[in-house]
């Protein structure tokens, strides 16, 4: 049997509901182990399970505690998804999450919601999920931090390098190579020219995209707009971020990925051209 003890709910609450659930026989008794036990913390809030009786003691040691005996859930968030995708998922795992409520508190933090497998327990609040998953960005990241401070870029900068990135290209290598090529046309003046930002902005994939797609007016469209878009596309992983922070030099402007997955490489836009003609008919 899982029982709920809700946020707030009070110590005589508490035991009301656990021995309406027959879990204990005595209210009074609970309440004063309690009181000698945790003074006025109380109890935590969550799901308890209880498979067996137990006397009143162990059940007021439990509740003060938090040892809700449910094993956590498994939830693990792939690299370069969306805050929304993610809001799918966890929507999908957790029996009690509020989608919508995420989303409203995720909005600022697309690209920072670190992609991992996380053990999240039925009463997590969508605010806890964002600041886990916010603060393993932190965790992991933390020795990358003095070279991104390093590097003359900002955090932001990088981390929407990074979401391009991790749509772009699959390999480190070929993600060190564009990422290169990205960053010196943004210094040439050049426009980034990425089919990876339109998924973000309406939900078509490169091979779907029309001549009338590129020119959709919208911020995130590199096509219309120089530099980078205003904010990621996706929340990248440590090796895109390391890509976008580490770019290889090449005399490489352009590329593009075949329909197999495979990168080819142009110095000029002339045999861009001719790779677009060989690669992609």
């Amino acid at each position: 049997m899982v029982i709920r003890i809700d946020q707030g709910v009070t110590t005589r609450e508490a035991a009301a509901i656990l021995q309406e659930k027959s879990v204990i026989k005595y209210q009074g008794l609970f309440i004063l182990w309690l009181r000698i036990f945790s003074g006025q913390t109380g109890v935590i809030a969550g799901d308890y399970y209880f498979s067996q009786s137990q006397n009143v003691l162990a059940v007021a040691n439990r509740l003060r505690k938090g040892v809700f005996d449910i094993d956590p859930f498994k939830i693990t968030i792939p690299e370069g998804l969306t805050v929304v995708s993610i809001a799918k998922i966890l929507n999908r795992e957790l029996p009690t999450f509020d989608q919508d409520k995420f989303l409203a508190l995720s909005q600022d933090e697309e690209g920072y919601l670190f992609p991992d497998t996380y053990f999240f327990s039925s009463f997590i609040t969508e605010e806890d999920i964002v600041k886990e998953m916010r603060r393993n960005f932190d965790r992991q990241l933390a020795d990358l931090f003095p070279a991104i401070v390093n590097s003359g870029k900002s955090l932001d900068e990088i981390v929407i390098m990074a979401s391009i990135l991790e749509k772009e290209a699959r390999t480190t290598e070929s993600r060190r190579i564009i990422s290169g090529i990205l960053w010196k046309r943004i210094e040439a003046g050049m426009r980034l020219q990425v089919d990876a930002v339109f998924p973000y902005i309406i939900g078509k994939n490169t091979f779907d995209l029309t001549t009338e797609d590129l020119f959709y007016e919208s911020p995130y469209n590199t096509y219309r707009h120089e530099g980078l878009p205003p904010g990621p596309i996706a929340n990248p992983s440590r090796d895109a971020i390391e890509a976008a922070l580490y770019p290889q030099s090449s005399p490489f402007w352009f590329y593009l990925s075949d329909l197999l997955g495979k990168m080819h490489y142009a110095t000029n836009h002339d045999d861009h051209v001719r790779n677009k003609n060989r690669y992609l008919k």
